[in-house]
């Protein structure tokens, strides 16, 4: 079932690690390099490896990967979604996730992903939960066709209750620490506007350069007060 296959510990009620959960939705913009859009999109191997291990911590004998694709979601450029499709002949099921990012003050923020199964017999559970995000945090979440979904207080992980499925039933409560989607979970930094990355860039040398020159300046200058004391 599709289950046993993506969710192996989903029919007990049994604690699981919940050290993923721990890592922050999104840095601390002053923590890293800005990229722009453009470069995010071109290089996803980061992402794709960290939704492999995340399979591969709940199924051990998973061999394929994820690949994962940009598509814009509207002409002006303001929200665009990453697609990742999990899909091989080693697999009884095919597992996606969609994440979508929103322009805000000049940078690109998660505002909502979508987690989607389809077995190999075709019971199809398409967007089967989905999250919504503000700064970084879950504000609401929805496991179509289940019985509920809860957001944690925790702001990262969410309670589940699809027991009444036929195919592929699960239950987490917020003390098991999931968060369903692998992308919740995953460190994306600060992804700019296209024209927006290298400016921040290019202030952040000079704010760098300036600080330098100051420094250099008043180191000088106490040379130069010492050695007329003297």
């Amino acid at each position: 079932s599709i289950a046993q296959a993506t969710e192996p510990t989903a029919m007990t009620t049994e604690s699981v690690d919940t050290s993923a959960t721990e890592a922050a939705l999104l840095v601390d913009p002053a923590s890293a390099s800005p990229i722009d859009k453009e470069e995010f999109c071109q290089n996803l191997t980061r992402l794709e490896a960290h939704m492999d291990d995340e399979l591969m911590a709940l199924n051990e004998t998973n061999t394929e990967s994820y690949e994962c694709v940009c598509s814009e979601v509207d002409t002006n450029s303001k929200t665009f979604s990453v697609d990742c499709s999990l899909k091989g002949k080693q697999l009884a099921f095919d597992r996606s996730e969609q994440m979508v990012f929103e322009l805000k003050q000049g940078r690109y923020e998660l505002s909502g992903t979508s987690l989607s199964w389809e077995d190999s017999h075709g019971s199809d559970l398409p967007n089967q939960e989905e999250v919504m995000l503000e700064d970084g945090t879950v504000t609401s979440c929805t496991a179509n066709i289940c019985t509920s979904c809860t957001v944690c207080e925790d702001k990262m992980s969410i309670a589940v209750n699809c027991s009444n499925l036929e195919i592929g039933s699960y239950n987490y409560e917020c003390s098991d620490g999931y968060t369903g989607s692998f992308a919740l979970t995953f460190d994306f930094g600060v992804i700019m506007a296209d024209n927006d990355a290298s400016t921040s860039a290019h202030v952040a040398e000079v704010v760098t350069t300036a600080s330098a020159t100051q420094a250099t300046a008043a180191a000088t200058e106490s040379t130069e007060t010492g050695s007329a004391t003297q």
